[in-house]
């Protein structure tokens, strides 16, 4: 099974670059994406997102932007904008949709966030049993093919290994991601955040956003605080083992990515 999985791999890889041009392509002739947030999921992206959308020239859809959205050129910038940007923080995960999108503008930005992954499990197991308990409406199809998403526990992702709709350890390995990342996009199109960045200090981390998208009207704005669910989830503190735990499962992967970040991205990550 592991060489199915080796072998499915490698062609999907192989795959990617043509793939990835003809989605490109598509996207290009119907539309002209100027930035996108594409990740990861419970990094501030919704608190990005409604930054930008309070920018004079800026316009994002109130909703996470499909790469077949753009394929249909259902999506267009408005006369009294400038600037079209998207949100998507699942993209990160999607190779050949994010390739897509860059090949469809060699001019397009990315901004990239990220938080300490321990943490960032945590919350994101959080948020998605939160909306098991309230029955989203996409969650229907997956939970009748998977009842047993609703009885998995932070035990079972943290010591078993088990992953669900998006949440794993591996998920958080976020250098393996940006190392294919960087690769493909120049480094000049990439911005990266941090969560812990906006939270400590959201005059600076903002301002660095507007000026990597050359946004000039918006010196004033400090950033918005997305709606806070943390008082809707388990409380952080009854975890702190199944956090320390998860810190020394993520200390090798921190550690490249701190040093990635140092050599590659220019950027010094000082929060973790």
């Amino acid at each position: 099974m592991e060489g199915i999985n080796r072998m499915q791999g490698a062609i999907k890889k192989a795959l990617l670059p043509v793939r990835s041009a003809v989605s490109g392509r598509l996207i290009g002739k119907k539309t002209k994406i100027d930035f996108a947030v594409i990740g990861f999921p419970k990094c501030a992206t919704t608190s990005i997102h409604k930054t930008l959308e309070n920018v004079a020239d800026v316009y994002m859809p109130s909703y996470e932007v499909q790469v077949p959205t753009l394929k249909n050129g259902w999506l267009n910038l408005p006369e009294d904008k400038k600037i079209l940007g998207i949100k998507n923080p699942n993209i990160i995960y999607e190779s050949h949709n994010l390739l897509a999108l860059y090949r469809s503008n060699k001019n397009m930005k990315f901004v990239i966030s990220m938080r300490n992954p321990s943490d960032w499990l945590f919350s994101f197991y959080q948020y998605r049993m939160l909306e098991i308990r309230n029955k989203q409406k996409w969650l229907e199809l997956r939970l009748e093919k998977n009842p047993e998403y609703r009885d998995i526990s932070f035990d079972d992702v943290v010591y078993n290994k088990k992953s669900f709709l998006g949440v794993s350890i591996s998920a958080g390995y976020f250098v393996d991601y940006l190392a294919d990342i960087f690769k493909w996009i120049p480094k000049e199109n990439i911005l990266i955040m941090m969560t812990e960045e906006i939270a400590d200090n959201p005059s600076h981390a903002y301002s660095r956003l507007f000026k990597f998208l050359n946004v000039d009207d918006a010196k004033k704005n400090t950033g918005i605080r997305a709606n806070d669910k943390n008082k809707l989830y388990e409380r952080r503190e009854d975890y702190a083992s199944h956090l320390a735990f998860l810190d020394d499962v993520y200390a090798k992967k921190n550690k490249d990515l701190n040093l990635f970040l140092h050599k590659v991205a220019n950027y010094e990550n000082s929060y973790w």
